[in-house]
């Protein structure tokens, strides 16, 4: 807000520099953003906060002013000579909407001149940002800028039925506002009317065809209180904003509304000559009475930090115009004044104490707290070995915002012939948790996976030539349960992979990541872990759209099935502007941790020497390895230690629709050297089982 110092120096006798006075503002919470010098005057260009209406007026500053610095305040005396015609004789005011309106004031001057208006107001008004208009509307954008009430000057012969109505407009009723502009009115907004037709959006802007021009000899003049929530309702859906809505959405001072009325009142009559007709109209349903806040003397103490007597207290607070009844505790029956709306509890009372005291008079201590260590856990011990494995591993971790935007689901379901882009059957709201104000578009959800914040992080990273990428993310997500129920948020554990499997060097050739990379990483955090009996079960992922067909597993713990991990489909990868083969695995890490083996258990070192046989086989290119491993355990459940695939093999010489699998298998007995005899006869009976289970053929 723009400030004229010569103009506070009529309300309060300073005797210091502007740069002194803004540096004293600034230091009691009106922080001064700049000093601007301007011919014989001086403009500070002041920072009011949104709690701080009051200080939207000279006289609102030089109140500060005058507490701040011991400054006595100087207010305007306001004498408005009258005419002999009595205003109830010329019009009328009725309130429909008194929780909108709470007052409605008015006067009505006859027979005024309209002209320019004198260079002292002009210089004013161009100082503080205002543009002169004439006279009648020049005086009423002078007393809004001084006393900090807005107020509307109507061309008294235009209105018809000489009557006043504040009601609600008519829903779709067409408005044209003093900037020339048609506006389209809903039945939410608060009007001001004659007896036809609406006259002003109240609160906010008048109209254009009531507006004082040249040829007004009659004027009635609004000073009203209008409700802040409504204004502010009504300037945003109109995009609207002015000077008057300004003020009025923060809180003007019911009880300053006469005062304004009068102050502008007695400038029409001196500077147009006009006549003031005898009384005022004051509509004021239900009068307002000023909030008593208890204040004790010793809560100030406590939470200040200071050793303020009763007497201190009490000279603070007369000094902002309180009203004060002493109580029998150590307590203060303290009503703050019409004009402070933000001073509505104890604590508010202390926060003004404490900024008229003077921040610097206030000592400095360190706060004590005491902090507890967060008990670990099991899921907190599994976290913090997954983190050392996949690190180990060259993964990096990303945190991402729990919210996501729509538009993200919609990519993950690019493919799904089920679920195309605009399918509305996955984004209903049983599927995820809306937020009701989202800060844009992008975070309107809270997030069910975390495999788009991990895609986004992988697309800026490729933008950003980094092409080979590791990388995990460990975090809640959040399930929808009912409406009347906190969602499920269980904790995710997942990964990317994409790029080249290690550093390019010139003796080896280039690699790229595949599956059975994506593969190994869940296999490590499952042996890191001590989860035994898990499989990964190729799947088709009719219910997995984000993944490639036939590219793609799911993790099985004994009966339940806790993740899956794949290749991500062409399609989704292209959607995120990815050109390469991206690898990803998500795990329902709330659950693994429960089949995590809590107590770690040793073996013997084998005191017996194992045998190593190797063994080679076609089988059906769909029959899973998994399944060949588990029958060769079950067939030597006592003597076979070891089984692992060390060869994969298709193409010429094998035969189409087969795969060459080469197993190693390790023999061993707790009791005894195992002999040649022994082994060969298991290893033969392990061949038949394969040949007649699976129709394996042995290689040579």
């Amino acid at each position: 807000m723009l400030v004229s110092f010569n103009w506070l120096k009529e309300f309060t006798k300073i005797n210091f520099s502007p740069e002194e006075l803004a540096l004293r503002l600034t230091m009691t919470g009106l922080e001064v953003e700049g000093i601007h010098q301007r011919e014989d005057d001086t403009i500070l260009d002041i920072n009011v906060t949104p709690n701080r209406a009051d200080c939207l007026s000279i006289v609102g500053i030089a109140r500060e002013i005058s507490v701040i610095t011991g400054a006595e305040l100087r207010l305007p005396e306001i004498i408005v000579p009258e005419d002999t015609v009595p205003v109830s004789r010329l019009a009328s005011v009725e309130i429909y909407e008194p929780d909108l309106c709470q007052r409605y004031a008015s006067r009505i001057i006859m027979d005024v001149r309209i002209t320019e208006s004198p260079e002292w107001i002009k210089k004013r008004l161009e100082s503080s940002g205002l543009r002169p208009i004439n006279n009648v509307v020049d005086i009423t954008n002078y007393v809004l800028l001084e006393m900090g009430h807005p107020l509307h000057a109507f061309d008294y012969d235009c209105l018809e039925g000489r009557r006043i109505v504040v009601r609600r407009a008519d829903e779709g009723e067409r408005f044209l506002t003093l900037d020339g502009i048609e506006r389209i009115l809903d039945g939410s907004m608060l009007t001001i009317r004659d007896m036809k037709k609406a006259v002003a959006i109240a609160g906010v802007m008048g109209g254009l065809e009531s507006e004082v021009r040249l040829t007004t000899k009659n004027v009635l003049l609004e000073s009203a209180y209008f409700n802040p929530a409504s204004v502010r309702r009504t300037s945003r859906r109109l995009g609207l904003k002015t000077e008057s809505s300004y003020r009025f959405e923060r809180g003007t001072d019911i009880e300053g509304v006469i005062e304004a009325l009068e102050r502008a009142s007695e400038l029409i009559q001196k500077i147009t000559g006009g006549k003031v007709a005898a009384g005022r109209i004051d509509n004021y349903p239900k009068v307002i009475q000023c909030k008593k806040v208890r204040l004790r003397i010793n809560r100030i103490n406590k939470i200040l930090g200071t050793t303020l007597s009763e007497t201190e207290t009490k000279k603070i607070l007369k000094s902002i115009s309180t009203a004060i009844t002493d109580d029998t505790d150590g307590t203060l029956n303290v009503t703050p004044p019409s004009f402070r709306g933000d001073l509505n509890r104890e604590i508010d009372l202390i926060e003004e104490i404490a900024r008229i005291f003077g921040y610097e008079n206030i000592p400095t201590t360190i706060p004590q707290s005491k902090i507890i260590p967060a008990r670990d856990n099991n899921l907190r011990r599994a976290m913090r070995t997954v983190r050392m494995l996949l690190k180990g591993d060259g993964f990096t971790e990303v945190i991402n915002y729990s919210f996501i935007g729509k538009v993200e689901l919609e990519r993950l379901y690019h493919s799904s012939e089920e679920h195309p882009k605009k399918s509305k059957d996955f984004l209903g709201t049983q599927r995820y948790i809306s937020l009701r104000n989202p800060l844009s578009e992008e975070q309107a959800i809270m997030r069910t996976t975390l495999i788009p914040g991990l895609l986004k992080n992988a697309v800026w990273n490729i933008n950003r030539e980094a092409v080979n990428l590791r990388i995990f993310e460990i975090g809640k997500v959040f399930h929808p349960i009912n409406k009347d129920s906190l969602p499920y948020e269980p904790v995710y554990l997942s990964g990317l992979l994409v790029g080249q499997r290690s550093i390019t060097h010139w003796s080896e050739k280039t690699q790229k990541v595949d599956f059975f990379d994506m593969k190994g990483t869940v296999e490590m955090l499952m042996q890191g872990l001590r989860i035994k009996n898990h499989r990964f079960i190729p799947s088709e992922g009719h219910d997995l759209h984000l993944l490639h067909p036939g590219r793609l597993a799911r993790v099985w713990i004994k009966d339940s099935e806790i993740g899956y991990l794949g290749e991500v489909h062409p399609d989704v990868a292209e959607s995120y502007g990815i050109n390469e083969n991206v690898y990803i695995f998500e795990i329902d890490f709330s659950r693994l941790v429960e089949y995590s083996e809590k107590k770690i258990t040793f073996k013997q070192i084998p005191r017996f020497p194992s045998v190593k046989r190797d063994m080679a086989i076609f089988i059906p290119i769909d029959l899973p390895a998994d399944k060949i491993i588990e029958l060769i355990m079950k067939d030597g459940a006592e003597l076979i230690e070891e089984v692992h695939i060390f060869d994969l093999y298709t193409g010429s010489p094998v035969p189409e629709g087969k795969k060459s699998l080469a197993f190693s298998i390790r023999y061993r007995s707790k009791d005894r050297s195992l002999t040649d005899e022994e082994v060969n006869a298991l290893h033969q009976q392990v061949s038949e089982r394969l040949k007649n289970e699976f129709g394996a053929e042995m290689r040579g």
